[in-house]
């Protein structure tokens, strides 16, 4: 393996033809993990590939994740699960985190890092599993929360804010764009899947996953402006009632985003 950076881009861009990496962004990864320990410079550059999000990397990461998951033993329809959820962390940064595969440096096969990597997410994804199906309906929510203590405080805020909520989230709907309505309606109230509405829109499965978290996120912000207005809340006050509130977030999407029942708004998201 060589320490010269330039010689490990040139080297890797030939064992990648198809895929290209800024230099820059090679470079300062490489100096970086060079400085501690020689780097697998061509696994580096596929990593830096996947996390930009690259269509050929992608299907490989894809692939590969799939073949290092079922050797872990997992049923098939845990490893599509996983798989799902892997590649949202691996390759998408969230609110207070970046994207997994930004933490490889390079330092030991990309093959043997993965297969470490995705046993904790495994772990993780079937714990969020557990969870959801916990918390199915209004009574497991309290009986859920009641281990917390909240329970008193929540059942006193779904009397009191309720069904400004609700008016909130009608009004927080109708802020969005029509793809990004469409696309929330169907994984919440059609249920496909983030394969299937890639398949849909012949793009890659993490970037359905990247749009419905964009989408979500938006939604999220909206209903908690309208919220505030609404309700006269701001400061940690507003922030409680928001955190508890929140908690049934899945099911008021379903609840509000009908075939039909929001107008359409002008303009369709190009992106």
């Amino acid at each position: 393996m060589t320490t010269d950076w330039r010689a490990a881009y040139k080297q890797a861009r030939s064992a990648w033809p198809d895929v290209t990496v800024d230099a820059e962004r090679f470079r300062e990864a490489y100096e970086r993990a060079a400085a501690e320990a020689s780097v697998h410079g061509d696994d580096l550059y596929w990593a830096l590939a996947c996390v930009a999000q690259q269509r050929v990397p992608l299907s490989k990461l894809t692939a590969k994740v799939r073949e290092l998951l079922s050797r872990q033993g997992l049923a098939r329809e845990a490893v599509d699960e996983v798989t799902q959820y892997a590649l949202e962390v691996l390759v998408m940064a969230g609110p207070r985190r970046e994207p997994r595969l930004l933490r490889y440096a390079g330092h030991s096969p990309l093959g043997g890092w993965l297969a470490v990597v995705l046993r904790r997410l495994a772990s993780e994804a079937l714990r969020r599993r557990t969870a959801v199906k916990a918390v199915g309906d209004d009574e497991a929510l309290i009986t859920r929360l009641s281990k917390t203590g909240e329970v008193a405080e929540f059942a006193h805020l779904r009397r009191e804010y309720g069904s400004v909520f609700k008016q909130a989230f009608r009004d927080a709907v109708r802020t969005l764009e029509r793809d990004q309505r469409d696309l929330l309606r169907q994984h919440y109230l059609e249920r496909s899947s983030l394969e299937a509405l890639a398949q849909a829109r012949q793009v890659h499965r993490a970037t359905v996953a990247r749009h419905l978290r964009e989408a979500r996120e938006r939604l999220l912000d909206s209903v908690r402006k309208a919220f505030a207005e609404r309700s006269g809340l701001a400061g940690e006050t507003l922030d409680g009632v928001m955190d508890l509130l929140q908690s049934q977030l899945d099911a008021s999407i379903s609840a509000f985003l009908p075939t039909g029942a929001v107008a359409p708004l002008e303009g369709r998201s190009k992106s």
